[in-house]
């Protein structure tokens, strides 16, 4: 099942603007991994040049485009990480990371300064964003928010060098940037140069031999007085860069693909506003070809998917990748869960993906009961199954679930949810044909769930799992079948250490952490 799930459709994207921090100092830098600051992971992303870093509850995650492969980086408690960023030659990486508390943190591992040796930096934060490492992993561009007498607030462009561990270079009214593939030159963004031109240009190419910038005249503003394009991303052949424009009169938005010498360009794809987001990469396949991901969101509130918009010269589109973002995804926070409270890390992580949600009080009441079309909500997304489709809108499966009136995205739960489980076969109706949605969903139901979902994924359950809990001698054989599996895969646990009460109403908490460990066993997790 999950297989077929990292192959989905390109979905709509939402927009995520992202706050990183100004790097204020270095804290250390060593030739050795600090916490945080994974050397060992960093030595295993030296190759492909089709691999990309993106973040993932809780984690900086891999992903290697050519063989559809993910694999955790590093996993950063407590806090969240963002901007991930990979030298094209895969001897550096960097990382930001937000805590609960205290400053922005920037993580940088690079063998530039000791070649063959990983070095690693902390840098403390405030004020800045956009972070990119450079090819050779030597130099980190950012961007600071600065106050301006006169001016007011401005945003200009550092180079930090690791080094010499200083900025060396900063240039005024630029904005997010990218390197070539060489590292010579660096694309930029300057509303202040566009809105003084009457062309209004906003990207510039500054070239680091020579210290003058020119314009890439295919980079326009639709119009004044709207900061309306983001997020240049340099190909790693050189010959492209792909840049987002924002049209807020027509509430679209449009990924484009330009030469540096601004003479050719290609709309890759527009849509509406709020569903494109800011997070881009490119990366190259071994077949020469170059593909381009942006951050994704399903409709109706499912998490962030990293989605391939297209790509240039030979080489096939990899899968498109589940629970993913290249920036900073929302930092949730309840106020009846604690960081150390029971199932923290678990309701954390699933909030942050969107698989679950808290209340307008700020709650997640863990404690509470869940209803059946709320668990169907929330597996479908958790398992990717969540499209932009209207399942079954002519042939509803339930008597007791119809369809909305209007297909819009308020209107999608519960019903879009439950079709999606059923078409699934996560879900089936009772004996009447009935799902019974507003029902508390109970310990067995929650299994049955859990094991169709894992259905040739997980571990077959061995016939002590069935001797573990003396009160399900009672179920059917396919709901003693999904205890059984769900226990040995160290998904669901019993209520005391002989029984399983199935028949109990399963918690918020309870259906978070059995949740969180079926994406674990399933890979959906770092």
């Amino acid at each position: 099942m999950i297989q077929a799930l990292l192959h989905r459709a390109p979905q709509p994207i939402l927009l995520l603007f992202v706050g990183l921090a100004l790097i204020t100092g270095v804290v250390l830098a060593a030739p050795v991994g600090l916490p945080g600051s994974p050397a060992s992971a960093h030595a295993a992303l030296a190759s492909p040049e089709s691999m990309f870093l993106y973040v993932s509850a809780g984690a900086v995650r891999s992903f290697d485009v050519a063989t559809g492969t993910a694999a955790t980086f590093v996993t950063v408690p407590d806090v969240v990480p963002g901007m991930p960023s990979r030298a094209l030659s895969g001897k550096a990486t960097s990382y930001s990371v937000r805590p609960l508390s205290g400053p922005m943190r920037t993580y940088l591992t690079e063998e530039a300064t000791h070649p063959g040796q990983p070095t690693a930096h902390v840098l403390t934060a405030d004020l800045a964003f956009a972070s990119r490492v450079s090819p050779d992993g030597g130099t980190l561009l950012y961007v600071v928010e600065e106050f301006v007498p006169d001016e007011g607030i401005v945003n200009n462009l550092y180079l930090w060098s690791a080094a010499t561990e200083s900025a060396i270079l900063k240039l005024e009214n630029a904005d997010g940037a990218d390197w070539s593939p060489d590292g010579t030159r660096i694309a930029y963004l300057s509303y202040p140069r566009a809105a003084q031109d009457p062309q209004m240009v906003m990207l510039y190419l500054y070239d680091r031999a020579t210290g003058f910038s020119s314009k890439v005249s295919t980079a326009r503003l639709t119009a004044l007085h709207e900061v309306n394009i983001y997020s240049p991303r340099w190909s790693p052949s050189g010959q492209w860069i792909a840049f987002q424009r924002y049209d807020f009169e027509h509430e679209t938005v449009s990924l484009v693909r330009t030469n540096p010498a601004g003479t050719a360009e290609t709309v890759l794809l527009t849509a509406p506003m709020g569903t494109v987001g800011q997070g881009m990469e490119w990366v190259r396949l071994p077949g020469g070809g170059e593909r381009l991901y942006v951050e994704s969101l399903v409709p109706g509130g499912a998490p962030y998917v990293l989605v391939d918009v297209g790509g240039v010269g030979p080489g096939s589109a990899g899968p498109d990748v589940l629970h993913g973002a290249f920036s900073f995804p929302a930092q949730p926070k309840f106020v009846d869960v604690g960081p150390s409270g029971t199932f923290a890390r678990e309701i954390y992580d699933l909030a942050s993906l969107r698989v679950v949600g808290g209340f307008d009080d700020g709650s997640f009441r863990p404690g509470q009961p869940v209803k059946r079309m709320q668990y169907a909500k929330m597996i479908t997304i958790a398992l990717g199954l969540h499209d932009a489709a209207w399942t079954n809108y002519d042939h509803p499966t339930f008597p007791d679930v119809p369809p909305p009136p209007v297909k819009d995205d308020a209107s999608r739960y519960p019903w879009d949810y439950i079709e999606e489980a059923a078409a699934a076969g996560l879900v089936k109706g009772d004996t009447a044909g009935r799902f019974k949605p507003a029902a508390d969903i109970s310990r067995v139901q929650l299994a049955l769930m859990i094991a169709r979902a894992g259905q040739g994924q997980l571990d077959p359950a061995t016939p002590s799992d069935y001797q573990t809990f003396g009160d399900t001698a009672g179920l059917t054989q396919e709901a003693r079948d999904a205890v059984a599996l769900a226990y040995h895969n160290g998904i669901i646990k019993g209520k005391t250490a002989a029984a399983f009460q199935p028949y109990a109403t399963a918690t918020r908490g309870q259906v978070a952490v059995m949740t969180w460990r079926l994406m674990k066993a399933l890979g959906l997790l770092g």
